[in-house]
């Protein structure tokens, strides 16, 4: 993933210096690749936040266990 950023952003890179006419295009790829990278950021952010949740509930679990032992 990263290096498809890696080269499209060589590809932009070279775009620019040659001044080519391709360059809307090479800038429509970089921008495609990097948008992978942001999706791929906000599904292991979900991820962790569920898996956070369910720790969570699981700690609220046993802790509500252990009252109903003490009464």
């Amino acid at each position: 993933m990263i290096q498809e950023v890696e080269a499209a952003l060589n590809d932009v890179k070279k775009a620019i210096s040659n001044n080519d006419d391709n360059l809307k295009d090479q800038v429509e790829k970089l921008k495609a690749a990097s948008m992978k990278i942001g999706q791929y950021m906000h599904q292991n952010a979900q991820q962790q936040k569920a898996s956070g949740a369910q720790e969570e509930n699981k700690q609220n679990e046993t802790e509500g266990d252990e009252q109903k032992e003490k009464k």
